[in-house]
């Protein structure tokens, strides 16, 4: 059986992983990351819902409840087009990339620092500059077919 390709066996690999992307919270099955992300956001939704109580009273509970909603948005949530990275890796990239400016050899161009030129054809001279014509080259087309 030399042609058949060797199989292997990771239902023991993924098993255990998947266990481990899993905790149970009072009989709750609840995924891992979520878990930890509710334990970080708690204390700014606290400190949150603390600050308005005595603005909006019991009111303040719903401050606790959308404070959670950017926190899971930004961690957990997944940008709709391109790569579908997490939204705030995709944020993170938008502010870093380089849309709308122009990078020449590795720097990038500022529009202030840079007074715009006319670009010319090659066989316009500048100003001061003498002109090229055929007779000025050293090599013509009777010395190629020679």
């Amino acid at each position: 059986m030399a042609g058949v390709p060797t199989l292997f066996d990771l239902t023991p690999l993924t098993r255990e992983a998947a266990d481990k992307r899993r905790v149970v919270v009072q009989g709750w099955d609840v995924d891992r990351r979520v878990f930890i992300l509710f334990l970080i956001g708690l204390a700014p939704a606290a400190i949150l819902t603390g600050v308005s109580f005595p603005f909006i009273g019991q009111y303040a509970l719903l401050v606790f409840f959308a404070t959670y909603v950017p926190i899971f948005w930004l961690i957990l949530g997944r940008s709709s087009k391109g790569m579908e990275t997490a939204n705030w890796r995709s944020l993170l990239d938008k502010r870093q990339s380089n849309k709308g400016h122009f990078i020449l050899r590795g720097n990038r161009l500022e529009k202030d620092r840079h007074q715009p030129r006319l670009l010319v054809g090659a066989s316009r001279p500048g100003p001061g500059l003498a002109s090229v014509t055929d007779t000025d080259t050293s090599t013509t087309t009777d010395d190629i077919f020679a």
